[in-house]
Protein backbone atom coordinates (compact mmCIF):
# COMPACT_ATOMS: atom_id res chain seq x y z
CA UNK A 1 0.00 0.00 0.00
CA UNK A 2 2.58 2.33 -0.83
CA UNK A 3 0.49 4.95 -2.32
CA UNK A 4 -0.81 5.27 1.56
CA UNK A 5 2.64 7.27 2.43
CA UNK A 6 3.86 8.33 -1.14
CA UNK A 7 3.01 11.80 -2.60
CA UNK A 8 3.69 10.85 -6.28
CA UNK A 9 1.52 7.38 -5.57
CA UNK A 10 -1.56 9.17 -3.80
CA UNK A 11 -2.18 11.36 -6.77
CA UNK A 12 -1.89 7.99 -8.99
CA UNK A 13 -4.24 6.36 -7.16
CA UNK A 14 -7.22 9.90 -6.78
CA UNK A 15 -5.86 10.34 -10.76
CA UNK A 16 -6.88 6.43 -11.40
CA UNK A 17 -10.02 6.81 -9.32
CA UNK A 18 -11.17 9.83 -11.43
CA UNK A 19 -10.65 8.40 -14.53
CA UNK A 20 -12.51 4.93 -13.19
CA UNK A 21 -15.44 7.33 -12.16
CA UNK A 22 -15.37 8.90 -15.50
CA UNK A 23 -15.25 5.63 -17.57
CA UNK A 24 -18.17 4.53 -15.49
CA UNK A 25 -19.92 7.85 -16.13
CA UNK A 26 -19.61 7.50 -19.90
CA UNK A 27 -20.77 3.98 -20.06
CA UNK A 28 -23.77 4.06 -17.53
CA UNK A 29 -24.62 7.81 -18.31
CA UNK A 30 -26.89 9.01 -15.28
CA UNK A 31 -26.91 5.77 -13.59
CA UNK A 32 -24.57 6.72 -10.56
CA UNK A 33 -25.57 9.61 -7.93
CA UNK A 34 -22.59 11.49 -6.62
CA UNK A 35 -23.28 13.44 -3.25
CA UNK A 36 -21.51 15.93 -1.84
CA UNK A 37 -21.13 15.58 2.11
CA UNK A 38 -21.33 18.86 2.49
CA UNK A 39 -24.11 19.45 0.85
CA UNK A 40 -26.27 16.14 2.30
CA UNK A 41 -24.83 17.62 5.69
CA UNK A 42 -26.17 21.23 5.42
CA UNK A 43 -29.41 20.50 3.52
CA UNK A 44 -30.03 16.90 4.66
CA UNK A 45 -33.64 17.20 3.79
CA UNK A 46 -33.49 18.45 0.18
CA UNK A 47 -30.44 15.60 -0.70
CA UNK A 48 -32.62 13.21 0.82
CA UNK A 49 -35.17 13.68 -1.44
CA UNK A 50 -32.69 14.22 -4.55
CA UNK A 51 -30.97 10.66 -3.77
CA UNK A 52 -34.70 9.15 -3.10
CA UNK A 53 -35.93 10.57 -6.08
CA UNK A 54 -32.83 9.33 -7.98
CA UNK A 55 -33.52 5.55 -6.99
CA UNK A 56 -37.52 5.98 -7.73
CA UNK A 57 -38.41 5.86 -3.62
CA UNK A 58 -40.87 8.07 -1.56
CA UNK A 59 -39.75 10.35 0.63
CA UNK A 60 -40.93 9.96 4.06
CA UNK A 61 -39.94 11.96 7.61
CA UNK A 62 -38.51 8.80 8.93
CA UNK A 63 -36.02 8.99 6.38
CA UNK A 64 -34.73 12.21 8.30
CA UNK A 65 -34.68 10.20 11.56
CA UNK A 66 -32.58 6.68 10.80
CA UNK A 67 -30.48 7.38 13.77
CA UNK A 68 -33.78 6.22 15.72
CA UNK A 69 -34.94 3.17 13.64
CA UNK A 70 -35.03 0.37 15.90
CA UNK A 71 -34.77 -2.91 12.58
CA UNK A 72 -31.75 -4.42 12.65
CA UNK A 73 -28.63 -3.10 10.76
CA UNK A 74 -26.34 -5.36 9.03
CA UNK A 75 -22.75 -3.31 8.09
CA UNK A 76 -19.85 -3.45 8.58
CA UNK A 77 -20.80 0.69 9.76
CA UNK A 78 -23.21 -0.46 12.27
CA UNK A 79 -21.69 1.86 14.43
CA UNK A 80 -22.01 4.62 12.63
CA UNK A 81 -25.57 3.79 10.96
CA UNK A 82 -27.46 4.66 14.17
CA UNK A 83 -25.27 7.82 14.67
CA UNK A 84 -27.14 11.24 13.39
CA UNK A 85 -25.28 13.47 10.90
CA UNK A 86 -22.98 15.44 12.47
CA UNK A 87 -20.72 18.77 10.92
CA UNK A 88 -17.63 18.42 12.46
CA UNK A 89 -15.78 16.65 9.81
CA UNK A 90 -17.03 19.66 7.33
CA UNK A 91 -13.40 21.09 5.79
CA UNK A 92 -11.73 19.10 8.08
CA UNK A 93 -9.17 18.26 5.83
CA UNK A 94 -8.51 22.11 4.80
CA UNK A 95 -6.35 22.54 8.07
CA UNK A 96 -3.78 20.12 6.36
CA UNK A 97 -3.30 21.71 3.19
CA UNK A 98 -0.25 23.68 4.23
CA UNK A 99 1.51 20.22 5.08
CA UNK A 100 0.35 18.60 1.99
CA UNK A 101 0.37 21.12 -0.86
CA UNK A 102 0.49 18.36 -3.10
CA UNK A 103 -3.31 17.95 -2.64
CA UNK A 104 -3.79 20.93 -4.42
CA UNK A 105 -2.95 19.37 -7.88
CA UNK A 106 -6.34 17.69 -7.83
Amino acid sequence: MGWTNNQEYLLRYIYLYQDLMQFWKEKLGNFIYEINYETLVNNQTEETKKVLDFCNLDFENNCLNFSKNSSPTKTISIAQARKEIYKGSINLSSKYLEYLPFLKKV
